[in-house]
């Protein structure tokens, strides 16, 4: 009987921390040592809600798993960073009405209108991936982390 297990590829990245080191640098996870500078600030000094303050208004996040709310429509999930950042809404606003910005990502990324008022449950992987973008790059954030 002959087993066969996948070989490992020289260039596969498997388990190597990619997403570890991403929620580093947006202030998800602390070091064990050392420090992490976000724009000048040390992430290591700061409380936990420093961080989530700073990430909040100078970080959009496309996690691995998207992280929709499922009882909030398509257009509340991309809508929703400016409900935790007032530095965020204000950057929002200055470009104009956030809900027609929101719905002007949304079809950027080639989301239809038709898709603001569903359930994120009932769209396609793809289009929950590209709802997750929208909500990243709503209100300019400096850095986004896609994971």
């Amino acid at each position: 009987m002959v087993s066969r297990t996948p070989a490992r590829s020289a260039t596969s990245s498997a388990g190597v921390g990619k997403s570890t080191l991403l929620g580093l640098i947006a202030g998800i996870h602390l070091p064990q040592a050392g420090h992490i500078h976000l724009h000048g600030q040390d992430l290591v000094g700061l409380s936990a809600s420093q961080r989530d303050r700073i990430r909040g208004s100078e970080i959009g996040y496309v996690f691995q798993q998207f992280n929709l709310v499922p009882y909030l429509s398509v257009l509340e999930n991309v809508l929703l960073p400016l409900t935790f950042s007032s530095v965020r809404r204000a950057r929002a606003a200055a470009g104009g009405v956030p809900g027609e910005q929101a719905l002007q990502l949304m079809q950027a990324l080639g989301l239809a209108p038709e898709l603001a008022e569903r359930s994120p449950g009932k769209l396609s992987v793809g289009q929950q991936q590209r709802v997750a973008v929208a909500r990243a790059l709503l209100g300019s954030p400096p850095l986004v982390i896609c994971d």
